[in-house]
């Protein structure tokens, strides 16, 4: 699994801190080694800490297998017969 951890300081606002975690986190899905799916992926907020003047946010890439249209249809099909 990738991970990115933020860090930024707690003086700057949350507007900013949005902004500049987003940032961040663009840049570093540019760099990855694997190919960062919109419809496929998943980017999740997996952890928050408060130290000293920083606030550390700890985000993961979830990768999802792709379902094939045979896989789709035969769950189609279960789902339809119990109907």
């Amino acid at each position: 699994m990738e991970t990115i951890t933020v860090t930024l300081p707690k003086k700057t606002s949350l507007t900013k801190r949005i902004s500049q975690a987003s940032e961040q986190i663009r840049e570093w899905l540019k760099k990855l080694d694997i190919v960062y799916n919109d419809e496929r992926d998943k980017l999740q907020l997996s952890g928050c800490e408060s130290k000293n003047d920083v606030y550390l946010y700890r985000y993961s890439i979830i990768k999802r297998e792709p379902i094939s249209a045979f896989k789709a249809k035969g769950r189609m099909e279960d789902i339809e017969s119990t109907v």
